[in-house]
């Protein structure tokens, strides 16, 4: 499997980064609903859990960064480029 893998530092507490990250995935699934399979919090909502058409993934929030792990698969791989851009560029907005 290939690998997206960043940190990126949200300059506000925990909670409020992870409050802003669900919302942001709320947006992906229901702009891509096709592409996930499923997105669960775990307890505490510091961390989401992902799964999709040829990837699954995770978003960890902590007092100060918020980590995004994307393990693509083989039909999922020709796309990295384009999916790591739009995470990277949407986080940043979000969080900058």
């Amino acid at each position: 499997m290939s690998a997206i893998s960043y940190v990126i530092q949200h300059g506000t507490n925990a909670a409020d980064a992870a409050e802003r990250t669900s919302a942001l995935l709320n947006e992906l699934l229901a702009a891509k609903p096709h592409l996930f399979n499923d997105v669960t919090w775990e307890k505490g909502g510091l961390k989401a859990n992902m799964t999709g058409k040829g990837f699954k993934g995770s978003f960890t929030v902590n007092d100060q960064t918020i980590s995004v792990d994307v393990k693509l698969g083989m039909l999922a791989r020709p796309f990295k480029g384009k999916v790591e851009s739009a995470l990277h560029s949407r986080l940043t907005e979000e969080f900058a």
